[in-house]
């Protein structure tokens, strides 16, 4: 007789279980510029990537994300890469390359993050999930000269906290995904903030359009072949495509 009362309120969560998860897919193209500077060498001057380095050009990149919604948890998975490529005449000693000289740089960064969150807020047109997640950076950047080459290598797989949430009014929707920490992660050494905020479009069936911005800053300190570095980077632009939601 006991176990009558205890599967009537094991019902409705068995029933949750038999719902369908809801799947999210978005492509969009990216378009990136880095930002911030880079130390290369104790002792040396910072340079800024942009003008310093001119790694100041616009990439358009690929960016695809894929989001699993069931039982009142949202798992979702994103990345991109970027790769710029710049000249410029150091204005001050990058590492063991002398101020003056003139040198071909390239920057790369690869992105992902993987997180979970929780329907925490769920007011019909607003929803605000908080969660956790896990994020990875993987940052190189080249210096080459005649005479020498300078690289900065700075890799990181950092835990972070996650909120997301969301506005939706009839076919448009508002949403905002942040994601960062405070810590010492392998490279990474203080703050990681990476947010993106899209608004979208349904345009019929379960297919919508999408444009917004992203913005990530990271501050990275580690060591190169012994050298030491000191990089507050910064990668931000707009980014639109198309999602689908079944």
């Amino acid at each position: 007789m006991r176990t009558l009362p205890l599967l009537l309120l094991l019902l409705p969560l068995l029933g949750a279980c038999q719902m369908t998860p809801g799947v999210e897919v978005s492509v969009a193209a990216f378009a990136p510029v880095f930002g911030g500077d880079a130390q290369q060498g104790a002792g040396n001057p910072s340079i800024d990537l942009e003008e310093g380095l001119d790694l100041e050009d616009r990439d358009i990149v690929p960016a695809a994300s894929i989001a699993v919604e069931w039982v009142g948890l949202r798992v979702q998975v994103s990345g991109f890469q970027t790769d710029v490529e710049g000249e410029e005449v150091l204005g001050s000693d990058f590492g063991g390359i002398p101020a003056g000289t003139l040198v071909d740089t390239e920057g790369r960064l690869r992105n992902a993050r993987a997180s979970v969150v929780l329907s925490g807020i769920d007011a019909g047109f607003i929803t605000i999930r908080p969660g956790v997640g896990v994020e990875y950076i993987d940052f190189d950047l080249d210096a080459d000269s005649v005479g020498a080459t300078e690289e900065i290598e700075a890799f990181a797989v950092v835990p972070v906290v996650v909120l997301n949430g969301e506005v939706e009014l009839g076919p448009v929707r508002l949403v905002a995904d942040v994601a960062g920490i405070y810590g010492n992660y392998q490279d990474l050494e203080g703050t990681l903030i990476d947010g993106e905020a899209t608004l979208r479009l349904g345009i019929g069936g379960p297919a919508e359009i999408f444009a917004g911005y992203r913005y990530l800053e990271g501050d990275l300190e580690g060591t190169t072949e012994g050298i030491p570095f000191d990089v507050s980077l910064r990668l931000h632009g707009p980014i639109a495509g198309i999602g689908i939601r079944f």
